[in-house]
């Protein structure tokens, strides 16, 4: 029978241990993606939390991680079921902490739950004396510093907020002012998969001097999830405060009303006890929903500033959140991704207090921050997001709207960076679309996004100094209610065209309005007498410039007005190399290795010292480099003369291959196409060609080459 028993037992054993997932839920969710750095998590090393014994469930915890960190990192795997946890968690290195995988995958689905849950204790509130502490509640999941390969996945947690953030900073003096840096070479944090509800942090101002002790107030600061590291954060497929929105498994809001709230009334320079308990509720969803590298942030920041807000592989997508104040998704980064995201806001909404909850509300052009997306970085992307937000009216049903209410927004104040490559584009919002007050603005394009009767907005001047608009496009959206454009100091082409909507369309006339519907379309704005400078890469599509040989990359350059151009060539946010020139055609090395590259055209004003220009991406991963002696070969054999010529040309072909010919101008535009065989001398019929330079393409069936002729 013992003998029985023990094969019994060894079977369970070994059914417990099959059914511990050892996928990449990533990539199971998404989908391969061959290179991805959750790859190198150690998804299959996994120990079963069953499997160790403790006084408390921290304890059994802490013995997990022991054992999974002498393993060299990898999982700790949690059953479906209920753990109550007494106090904070923090996740050592290397450490991914995974649930049951649901039934239901998509976290914007409304029966999303996570069948391993996780409780932290209530918060049971006294309005007695010094009310109950803090120390109760209020618990959060953390990481230790320097923390490499670590997150959370598919796990119900209640009451308790995730910060995966850098533990140690220093403080740095910028050119703009005084900011706090991280020091820890930390990354590759994921959460995904998890439900988060009633997360709050106590407002440390409140009870203030004059207050009862036992009042509380949600602090506005509070981030239900919260990560910061120096590369690769994934919050995606995460469902935040859904509390009773949930048919699987609702959740009780521990919110709750304050009758005999003290606050400061400034009329009567008396503290005053708020009407009615609502009036004054600790609400556990008054705050931030996810916040990704955001921190106090000097403004206009540029990467030699803040190189956190530059920080590369940041993913913020197909998450569902509901908040009531302030921004639903805050985040930054270089090459940011907020996509596919639903946002969601009470609607309704009354105020009677201040933010710091210390004072009542008597300023009706008061903020809350009510905000669906607030981002900041280089390369930013924002698609397919789904964002309602609701704004506060201040002290009755028809009191001021509260001065906010953005959809997606990038602005002056607060953390922002300066603007350098973003496209905000698919979105439905309920909200307008700002960027706002952001200095010189490259390269934005606002595209196919319904505002449902919200507006456009794009100003490149701040209160204090008027700026610069280069290559925005505001193209092929409805429902618009006013577009409004404003870079008063010039820039290079921008454009807006194909919107419908209704309402006031306003530019400054170096943008261009096409083919737009239902507006009231406004005299443009004239910029200075003296145009800007202006130079674009030419053909104008990056599939049509020319890569052969390749290296080095030929970058037909066309320069309207005279001015130097300068081309940079930047490595995500290190500029490699730059060069400053006057000619129309140069050769660029292109090292051809499996990176993302970023070239930089910049006119550089002469009178000012000022910059002006536009990107060009060039994803060196997806250009094709063959070099060969055949290309050579191909080089020495084809030539044109006389070079320079006046009056006629000629293009040889000493080889004994024959060529595909295509002849074009400077601005991409085809002259001709023919073949030219074997042996053969082409005679070109320059006359017919306007003077300037002409690029002479030459392809066979094993290389690719370009001449050049100049025509005087």
């Amino acid at each position: 029978m013992k003998r029985l028993l023990f094969f019994v037992g060894l079977l369970l054993v070994q059914l417990a241990a099959a059914a511990q997932p050892v996928d990449n839920p990533y990539t199971s969710f998404y989908g391969p993606k061959p290179g991805h750095w959750t790859d190198s998590v150690r998804w299959s090393n996994v120990v079963n939390i069953q499997n160790f014994q403790g006084a408390t469930m921290i304890e059994r915890f802490n013995l997990a991680q022991d054992a999974i960190a002498a393993q060299g990192g990898g999982v700790i795997f949690f059953p479906a079921g209920d753990y109550t946890f007494e106090d904070n968690l923090v996740l050592r290195s290397g450490v991914v902490v995974r649930g049951e995988t649901p039934t239901v995958l998509h976290a914007k689905n409304d029966a999303f739950a996570p069948p391993t849950r996780w409780h932290f204790p209530e918060y049971v509130p006294s309005f007695t004396g010094n009310g109950t502490p803090n120390s109760t509640a209020f618990k959060r999941i953390s990481t230790v510093a320097h923390a490499q390969h670590v997150g959370l996945v598919y796990i119900d947690i209640n009451r308790a907020g995730i910060s995966l953030r850098s533990q140690t900073w220093t403080s740095v003096v910028t050119p703009k002012g005084t900011t706090q840096r991280s020091l820890e070479n930390n990354g590759n944090f994921i959460v995904f998969g998890v439900r988060n509800n009633n997360v709050a942090t106590p407002d440390a101002g409140v009870p203030d001097s004059s207050q009862l002790g036992w009042q509380r107030f949600c602090s506005r600061f509070t981030v239900n999830i919260s990560v910061y590291c120096n590369r690769n954060a994934i919050v995606s497929n995460c469902r935040v405060n859904d509390f009773n929105n949930n048919t699987a498994r609702p959740i009780t809001d521990d919110s709750y009303d304050q009758p005999g709230y003290l606050a400061y009334r400034a009329a009567s320079t008396s503290y005053e006890p708020v009407a009615d308990g609502p009036m004054a509720r600790f609400d556990y969803s008054d705050h931030y929903g996810i916040g990704v590298n955001r921190k106090s942030m000097v403004t206009f920041a540029e990467p030699a500033e803040e190189p956190g807000a530059f920080r590369p592989g940041v993913e913020i997508n197909d998450n569902w959140l509901y908040k009531t104040m302030r921004v639903g998704i805050y985040a930054c980064g270089l090459g940011l991704e907020i996509n596919r995201n639903k946002i969601v806001d009470k609607a309704n909404k009354i105020v009677y207090l201040h933010p710091n909850g210390v004072r009542f509300q008597t300023n009706n052009a008061a903020t809350y921050e009510n905000r669906g997306i607030d981002w900041s970085g280089w390369n930013v992307t924002v698609d397919g997001n789904d964002i309602d937000v609701t704004r506060h009216r201040i002290n009755s049903p028809t009191g001021y709207p509260s001065v906010d209410g953005e959809g997606i927004l990038i602005q002056e104040c607060c953390g922002g960076t300066s603007v350098n490559g973003a496209i905000i584009s698919n979105n439905l919002t309920r909200n307008y679309i700002g960027v706002y007050k952001m200095r010189d603005v490259y390269d934005v394009i606002i595209k196919n996004n319904q505002l449902f009767s919200n507006s456009i907005q794009v100003t490149a001047n701040t209160n204090n100094a008027d700026y610069t608009l280069n290559n925005v496009i505001i193209d092929s959206n409805t429902a618009v209610s006013g577009i409004s454009v404003n870079g008063t100091r010039g820039g290079t082409p921008c454009f807006i065209r194909r919107n419908m909507g209704s309402g006031n369309l306003n530019r400054p006339c170096h943008v261009v309005e096409q083919n737009n519907s239902g507006f009231i379309i406004n005299t443009c704005t004239q910029v200075p007498a003296r145009q800007l400078p202006m130079a674009e890469f030419m053909p104008a599509t990056l599939d049509t410039l020319i890569y052969f040989p390749a290296p080095p990359l030929v970058l037909p350059v066309q320069i309207t007005n005279g001015d130097p151009i300068r081309i940079e060539l930047w490595e995500g946010t290190t500029k490699i190399s730059d060069v400053d020139m006057l000619s129309l055609l140069t050769s660029w090395p292109i090292p051809s290795r499996n990176q993302d590259f970023y070239l930089k055209l910049r006119a550089i004003d002469q009178d000012s010292n000022r910059v002006w220009g536009s990107t060009v991406k060039v994803r060196v991963r997806d250009l094709v480099f063959t070099h060969s002696t055949r290309q050579d070969e191909i080089q020495q054999q084809f030539s044109v003369y006389p070079n320079p010529a006046q009056a006629g040309a000629w293009l040889k072909n000493s080889s004994a291959h024959a060529a595909h010919i295509e002849v074009i101008d400077i601005t991409g535009k085809s002259l001709m196409k023919t073949q030219l065989g074997e042996h053969q001398t082409l005679s070109l019929p320059t006359n017919s060609w306007s003077s300037g330079l002409k690029l002479i393409m030459v392809q066979t069936k094993t290389a690719r080459h370009c001449l050049k002729l100049q025509l005087n």
